[in-house]
C-alpha cells in the first residue's frame, strides 16, 4: 500500500509550520496543503522551497480568517468581525454566494501561484470542498487551473457505516474522480484510524490518504505518532510517498 501522510493547515500558525517542516526534515511526512489566507501563509511559503520531495496543495478555506476577495456574495460566511466563520448545521448555498466561492477559491490558488508554489492537489478546510453544493465550483477550479490530485471522502473508520451512507459516498467520490478526469487516492481517512483499522485486518487498497493536523492544539498527539514507527503496528506493508505519485 502506497499512503500519502498529508498535513493539513500549512500557514496557520508558527507552531504548525514548524511542526510540519521539522517532519518534513525527517523523512516522517512528503506532503501538506497550505491555506492561503491564514496569518502563517507567507512564512510557510517560504520554508517549502527546501523539500522539492515533497507535494504542497492548497487547503481551500471558506471557514476561518479574512477573505482574499470582497465579492457581495460572501457577506452570508462572514461574522461582524469581517472574517469567514464556521457554518452551522444545514446552511445553504445560494448561486450568488457559489460565484464569490468560485472566486474566493481561485484568489486563494492564484496568491499560491504566483508566490511560485507548485501546487499538486486540492482539498479544503473542514473538507468543505466534499459538499455537494460545491462540486460545479471545485470542478470548475480544477479545469480552469489543471489541479487533476483531489482529496476524496473518508471511506476507512473503526466501525462500518449503514449502507445508505455508503452507497452515497460511493456516488459522490466516482463523481469527484470522472468528472473533470481527476485523480483521488482509492481511500482516506486520519492516521490514527488507518493505524486502528490496518492493525486488525489487512485492507485492500493500494493507495490512501491519511490526514494529520502536526502543531494543531486540537490534536496533541499527531506529532508523537508522526515520529513513532507507526507503519510496524499494520498487519501488511506500506511505503510513504507524495501526491505526486497519485496516479
Amino acid at each position: 500500500m502506497s499512503v500519502v501522510v498529508n498535513a493539513d493547515d500549512f500557514g496557520m500558525s508558527r507552531e504548525i509550520n514548524e511542526a510540519v517542516i521539522d517532519l518534513m526534515r525527517r523523512g516522517r511526512l512528503l506532503s501538506t496543503s497550505l491555506m492561503a489566507n491564514a496569518p502563517a501563509t507567507l512564512e510557510a511559503i517560504a520554508m517549502l522551497r527546501d523539500f522539492p520531495q515533497c507535494s504542497f496543495g492548497v487547503h481551500l478555506n471558506i471557514t476561518e480568517f479574512a477573505p482574499l476577495t470582497k465579492a457581495p456574495g460572501l457577506a452570508g460566511l462572514l461574522g461582524r468581525d469581517g472574517a469567514l466563520r464556521p457554518l452551522p448545521a444545514g446552511f445553504r448555498f445560494s448561486v450568488a454566494m457559489l460565484r464569490a466561492i468560485y472566486a474566493e477559491f481561485s484568489a486563494q490558488i492564484e496568491k499560491l501561484t504566483s508566490r511560485g508554489v507548485p501546487i499538486s492537489h486540492m482539498d479544503s478546510h473542514m473538507h468543505l470542498h466534499l459538499r455537494p453544493a460545491l462540486f460545479p465550483v471545485v470542478k470548475a477550479l480544477q479545469s480552469t487551473y489543471g489541479i487533476r490530485r483531489i482529496r476524496r471522502r473518508a471511506n476507512i473508520a473503526t466501525e462500518t457505516p449503514k449502507l445508505k451512507t455508503r452507497l452515497r459516498r460511493f456516488v459522490y467520490d466516482w463523481a469527484i474522480r470522472h468528472a473533470g478526469s481527476s485523480l483521488t487516492t482509492e481511500a482516506q481517512t486520519e492516521l490514527a484510524t488507518l493505524i486502528s483499522a490496518g492493525a486488525r485486518q489487512r485492507l485492500e487498497f493500494r493507495t490512501v490518504e491519511a490526514i494529520v493536523h502536526p502543531g494543531n492544539p486540537y490534536y496533541p498527539g499527531d506529532v508523537q505518532l508522526l515520529c513513532s514507527p507507526w507503519e510496524k503496528e499494520l498487519c501488511f506493508p506500506v511505503r510513504l510517498v507524495s501526491y505526486h505519485q497519485v496516479l
